[in-house]
């Protein structure tokens, strides 16, 4: 948590593992990082890769698919679009430091 009194498990995940669950490829997830479509990682691991946590991913996930399914409805190639990207960020927001606040469970 932000006052780091709390603290919570999660999975975390590699730009390799976030592009396989929303089905692109890691360049492609990794150029869009770079250029400031999507968020970058909070976390590092030892090795220095960068870790989104599972509700990252799932807002992504969830995105994503928000999204792909929008564009074959309205008949157009998926782009990812900037009202995905606010999306994205706004969802990012809410969370703090990659986690729902309620997930969070005291340092007794």
């Amino acid at each position: 948590s932000a006052d780091q009194t709390k603290s919570a498990i999660v999975k975390m995940y590699t730009p390799k593992g976030v592009a396989m669950k929303i089905g692109i490829e890691k360049s492609k997830f990794v150029h869009w990082v770079y250029l400031g479509k999507l968020p970058n990682a909070h976390y590092r691991n030892d090795r220095n890769w960068r870790l989104y946590t599972e509700y990252e991913v799932q807002v992504m996930v969830r995105a994503f698919n928000k999204f792909k399914k929008k564009a074959r409805l309205n008949n157009y190639r998926f782009r990812l679009s900037k009202e995905m990207t606010e999306y994205i960020q706004t969802k990012f927001s809410e969370l703090v430091g990659g986690v729902p606040a309620e997930e969070f469970k005291n340092n007794d």
